[in-house]
């Protein structure tokens, strides 16, 4: 009886440890992550859009400090650009003014924070490609950094048809490659002017390039490193389909460890206690994978955030998305001449869709940052006539 006894309470204990367990871990990311799940139930348009005004209002007051404390990094970065021997990346961030989404601040915002990532480092360039008109954001910016205000073809956004957008979207990107391709950086990346970028950006890059280099050798011949993917997206999908098995089968080991060394062992008969172990760890290794549905891949992704050794180049990349990607120069070239021969031939594509095309028609291969290294803000779209959906914008956090 007194057996018996023991044997329910380690029943209970165990399954109270992996409800406790699953409570917190649900806890913690769901104030981290970007997951509609979560966003749906308490917060709304009017609080989010509320919200980055405020943090707009901040990112200026933050700009006149980093301008006070770095007062010579414009300087710095023009002398980078100028250089002419080899350095390792080179930034093109592409803003356009659109009157609804000015007052958000996002190009500040996103220009402060890569240049807090990469003022330390030598090997970094950045510059801001200005394709609309001049407001007071890129006035700002361009006290802080190097800004190249391209004239050529502008129109405003808020009279332009679709297919002029999507044309006008595909010139501006390949005018950016054009930059990386005369550019002496080993690598070009091209963020958009709403989006935050990782404090551990660089040292994650590195990473992630040396174990693509390893696959490549010295040609460095592939074809992007995406830095962003909607993490609503990040699911359990087939490529994946072994992270619960994962989780299933390592807290089910562990629980049976633990039930079966701390019985005592003048108590201990083999057979039995390892028959009763592996009943007890069975349900739990369960537990734990409903627990991993139900929190939600997107959100315990946001816990390997800070631990750049913890993220992974998988490939290939899906497409869409031109948020943030990486090429190597020889690349960025040669796409920059594919979009160039589209426009010449009439062809009207989306950037993100040009790319993805280019990359399948020469066989290169692709890679996805997992997790993210940089987060979408920009709820306010420079495409007037798309609409995005709040839950996509709030909650985000990138250390």
């Amino acid at each position: 009886m007194e057996a018996r006894m023991r044997d329910s309470r380690k029943v209970v204990y165990v399954f109270a440890c992996v409800v406790a367990l699953g409570w917190l871990v649900l806890e913690t990311c769901k104030h981290l992550g970007t997951s509609p799940l979560f966003d749906a139930r308490s917060h709304t348009r009017d609080l989010l859009l509320q919200t980055q005004l405020e943090q707009g209002k901040r990112a200026m007051e933050q700009l006149q400090a980093f301008q006070k404390q770095m007062p010579e990094f414009k300087q710095t970065m023009e002398d980078r650009l100028k250089q002419t021997k080899a350095y390792e990346f080179q930034f093109v961030v592409i803003t356009r003014s659109t009157h609804p989404r000015n007052q958000y601040n996002y190009l500040v915002r996103s220009v402060l924070k890569l240049a807090v990532a990469v003022e330390q480092d030598p090997h970094v360039a950045m510059v801001v490609m200005n394709v609309g008109a001049e407001d007071t954001q890129s006035r700002r910016i361009s006290e802080l950094v190097p800004v190249k205000q391209v004239q050529e073809g502008r129109v405003e956004n808020e009279t332009m048809s679709h297919r002029k957008y999507l044309g006008k979207q595909l010139q501006d990107y390949a005018t950016a490659l054009g930059l990386c391709a005369e550019s002496f950086a080993q690598y070009c990346c091209i963020p958009e002017d709403d989006v935050i970028v990782s404090s551990h950006l660089l040292f994650t890059l590195r990473i992630l390039l040396a174990r693509i280099r390893s696959k490549h050798g010295d040609m460095d011949r592939w074809g992007m490193l995406k830095m962003y993917y909607k993490e609503a997206w990040m699911g359990y999908a087939t490529e994946v389909w072994y992270e619960p098995v994962v989780v299933g089968v390592g807290s089910g080991t562990a629980t049976f460890l633990v039930c079966f060394l701390r019985t005592r062992r003048r108590d201990r008969v083999v057979v039995r206690t390892a028959f009763k172990a592996l009943c007890l760890a069975l349900p739990a290794g369960a537990l734990c994978v409903l627990f991993s549905y139900l929190v939600g891949r997107p959100n315990l992704l946001q816990l390997r955030k800070a631990i750049p050794r913890l993220h992974a180049a998988v490939s290939p990349a899906p497409t869409a998305i031109t948020a943030g990607i990486l090429y190597p120069r020889g690349t960025a070239r040669e796409l920059r001449e594919y979009m160039l021969d589209l426009l010449h031939n009439g062809s009207v594509l989306a950037s993100d869709i040009a790319v993805g095309e280019y990359m399948t028609v020469r066989h290169l291969a692709t890679y996805l940052a997992v997790p993210n290294l940089l987060d979408h803000i920009g709820f306010v779209s420079t495409n007037l006539m798309k609409v995005r959906s709040h839950k996509e914008h709030f909650g985000v956090w990138m250390p």
